[in-house]
């Protein structure tokens, strides 16, 4: 049974593919050689700091460590603030509206209908992409400090 923390880890993997390609990192070259010999592509998702896999991202579903405990990157200053939320709302969004339109035209549900399926869809559809967007989110802001 996966608990919530781990599943808060198993969701927010963005980061780590970005700050793995990143030059600068202090933990690439363990990091690279750890990802090449022992996992893989799908080892691109976890959320952990690429320091062997060790160190956390989030401390709760949102909240951000204060630093990697593996690698003392501080966190801090890569501060995501409204920007995951928007992008979530973008992309939920798109696809409600996609799906709404083609159930619609396909089928004629009633109301009710339609809000009992996207509804929900909704709701978990943007707690689940959350998570992923905001590790991709302080990744790029990572990324783009150390590029100047």
């Amino acid at each position: 049974m996966v608990t919530s923390s781990r599943m808060v880890d198993l969701v927010a993997g963005s980061m780590v593919y970005l700050l793995l390609n990143s030059e600068e990192h202090p933990c690439n070259a363990a990091a690279r050689s750890h990802v090449e010999m022992d996992h893989g592509p799908g080892a691109r998702l976890v959320p952990q700091m690429p320091t062997l896999w060790r160190g956390r991202l989030f401390q709760g579903y949102l909240s951000i460590a204060e630093q990697c405990s593996a690698c003392a990157l501080p966190f801090e200053p890569l501060r995501a603030d409204d920007a995951p939320a928007y992008f979530t709302i973008f992309i939920v969004g798109h696809i409600l509206v996609t799906g709404l339109l083609m159930l619609e035209s396909y089928a004629h549900p009633p109301t009710w209908v339609q809000l009992a399926i996207w509804l929900p869809f909704t709701v978990i559809m943007s707690l689940a992409l959350l998570p992923f967007i905001k590790g991709a989110v302080m990744a790029a802001i990572y990324c783009s400090r150390n590029a100047d």
